[in-house]
């Protein structure tokens, strides 16, 4: 069951909130909080029946701890987020990668082979082994690695493109 609120009023310091049932409550906020944060606020503030025990609440009496600040994991965050983006960024691949990517399809070069195979017509399959060949000379086993910004310029070059990418109408397809 979705939880309907109205947000009544929005200050700096709080904002306050009617749900469904009329009930109003006031919830803090700061400038540096996000919409997620202030949504499980209000999600906290709702007053759902609780069905649990005592014993499912993770601490006892007399427990410790610390703690960062919201700030504080924010700001953890935000630099964990800037060093994964750096580290993605400074990534390189070998040629084998580059090559992968720039080969034909495999059930491109199976249907050229069986037709080679069964009619004789060895058009399709030479011209298979030209793309291959020229991807070999594009991409030879002693080249430099390849960085981030250069595979994704060969997979936005790459004609075959939508390929890469699956429809959203097959989402169970997805990585």
């Amino acid at each position: 069951m979705a939880i309907n609120y109205t947000i009544k009023s929005v200050s700096k310091d709080n904002i306050i909130v009617t749900y469904e049932d009329g009930r109003e409550v006031n919830i803090r906020v700061s400038t540096w909080v996000d919409k997620d944060w202030i949504e499980a606020q209000i999600r906290a503030n709702y007053n759902e029946a609780d069905t649990g025990t005592v014993d499912d609440i993770p601490f006892k009496a007399g427990d410790t701890g610390s703690i960062p600040t919201w700030q504080e994991a924010n700001a953890a965050n935000k630099k964990a987020a800037e060093d994964d983006k750096a580290a993605n960024d400074s990534a390189t691949f070998d040629y084998k990668l580059m090559r992968r990517l720039m080969y034909p399809y495999i059930n491109e070069q199976i249907g050229a082979l069986v037709k080679a195979v069964i009619t004789g017509d060895k058009t399709e399959l030479e011209a298979l082994n030209t793309q291959i060949e020229k991807v070999k000379t594009d991409y030879p086993k002693d080249s430099k690695a390849y960085t981030q910004a250069e595979l994704t310029e060969v997979k936005n070059n790459d004609p075959r493109k939508p390929h890469l990418n699956i429809p959203y109408s097959q989402p169970y397809l997805r990585p």
